[in-house]
């Protein structure tokens, strides 16, 4: 009886763990936030929609400290499903120029190429209203922008930007 719950208890937990998780809807303080997911491709900054899927990557407006402490911050969630297995990628924020904005942290992918990164983003790294990208260079220490020796470039298509 006792591993019959125990068993009802876990798929339970399965099942409703990834609503949970997934579904908060980031809102901005005072107003409705409407996050963009865009796919993750193998290109460079100057090309959209090119390849195969390898992943996607959600912007949404920062609800850290009720829009006070961050205003114009941006949350966003890069997930990587097609990468380099065991790939440390420097995740780098470009603008609707290509020009890098922020170095928002480092991607590590595991044994099937798979990874996920959450950051955080300051509203005064980023301008009001431009189109946003998210680039994956492998490897974390490599020099962006600028031609290679990278083993691996992962552009985001832009965002919509407003």
């Amino acid at each position: 009886m006792s591993r019959t719950l125990t068993k009802l208890a876990i798929a339970v937990a399965a099942t409703v763990f990834p609503f949970i998780q997934f579904g908060h809807v980031a809102r901005a303080s005072g107003g409705v936030n409407n996050p963009q997911t865009v796919a993750l491709h193998r290109q460079s900054c100057a090309q959209a929609n090119v390849g195969p899927l390898l992943g996607s990557a959600r912007f949404s407006l920062d609800d850290q400290g009720g829009g006070t402490v961050n205003p114009g911050g941006m949350e966003i969630r890069t997930a990587v499903t097609a990468g380099m297995p065991r790939t440390s990628y420097g995740e780098y924020i470009l603008d609707d120029s290509c020009n890098v904005l922020v170095h928002a942290g480092t991607l590590k992918t595991d044994d099937s190429g798979r990874g996920d990164l959450d950051v955080h983003v300051l509203g005064s790294s980023l301008p009001s209203g431009a189109a946003l990208r998210v680039q994956l260079v492998a490897p974390e220490n490599a020099a962006v922008p600028g031609p290679g020796p990278f083993t691996d470039v992962l552009t985001s298509d832009p965002t919509t930007g407003g």
